[in-house]
């Protein structure tokens, strides 16, 4: 009896196969990095370019961590000299450099 030739590949294939197959590690799960701290948001203005035209949105912004809460981009122009004022260069960034604290 002849085998035919599909017969012969999936007989060499797995006759090559080892007895034990190989061990596999455990990849580590990439946690996600919790604060240490309860945060205080504050309110501010961002100012920040979308699709080429500057925006000004009002927001929140943690005082401790520099972290930002919400942004509010519904009106195109908000002037209140009272709330500071970060300028961000990313619409969907997660943090602002708060003044006073260093970046290393």
């Amino acid at each position: 009896m002849s085998i035919s030739s599909k017969e012969f590949k999936i007989q060499r294939k797995y006759k090559e196969l080892p007895e034990q197959p190989r061990y596999k590690k455990k990849k580590k799960k990439i946690s996600v990095k919790r604060s240490n701290h309860k945060h205080i948001y504050n309110e501010c203005l961002f100012s920040f370019c979308f699709f080429g035209e500057p925006y000004m949105g009002a927001g929140t912004y943690c005082t401790i961590c520099g972290r930002i809460g919400d942004i509010d981009v519904a009106s195109k122009v908000i002037t209140n000299n009272d709330l500071p004022i970060f300028i961000i260069d990313d619409f969907l960034a997660k943090e602002v450099k708060l003044p006073g604290t260093s970046e290393s």
